[in-house]
């Protein structure tokens, strides 16, 4: 991971690979408007078993997932400087490399750093993010975990091939 943040810094070019076959990636939402459905439990449940056939990336917009207890990981990098990166156009595989953790077989990326790091930046450029990362080929499928992000999800859930919204069957949720 210091490597790649490294070579990414220094701009010494681009890491080439060969890719015979370019699938596009199937970007999965999982979205709930309603606390207590156990959303970040299924989206990792899903990213888990989805990850034992296809190359998957997990990538939370909750601000506190509780990501870094449930893996056993302190974390150099992740989603804040992912997104720095994207917005100063320093985006590339390299970097998106250096802030990516693995938890078995599922590939993550760790949340915002602080919840203010999300402050400003709007779902267009979250989405701009997702569909640059699809470009690059090198994941089959990306689970956001969609929580309260840049002040709605409407754009986020818009570039979702697929969305899953866990519910409660009680009155409150309803």
């Amino acid at each position: 991971r210091e490597a790649l943040e490294h070579y990414g810094e220094s701009g010494a070019g681009t890491v080439q690979s060969l890719k015979l076959e370019k699938k596009k990636m199937e970007v999965i939402g999982v979205y709930s408007p309603v606390g207590r459905t156990m959303k970040t439990t299924f989206a990792l449940t899903l990213g888990q078993v989805l990850a034992r056939e296809e190359k998957v990336l997990y990538i939370t917009l909750e601000e506190c997932s509780g990501l870094s207890a449930l893996t056993g990981t302190v974390y150099t990098g992740g989603l804040s400087d992912l997104l720095y990166y994207y917005t100063q156009r320093e985006y590339s595989s390299v970097r998106l490399g250096s802030v990516t953790y693995n938890w078995g077989e599922l590939d993550y990326i760790p949340p915002v750093t602080y919840a203010e790091d999300k402050n400003g930046i709007r779902q267009e450029v979250f989405s701009g993010l997702v569909q640059r990362i699809a470009a690059d080929g090198t994941y089959e499928e990306l689970i956001l975990d969609v929580g309260g992000f840049c002040g709605g999800s409407e754009e986020l859930l818009g570039i979702c091939d697929v969305v899953y919204v866990p519910v409660k069957d009680d009155v409150v949720s309803t």
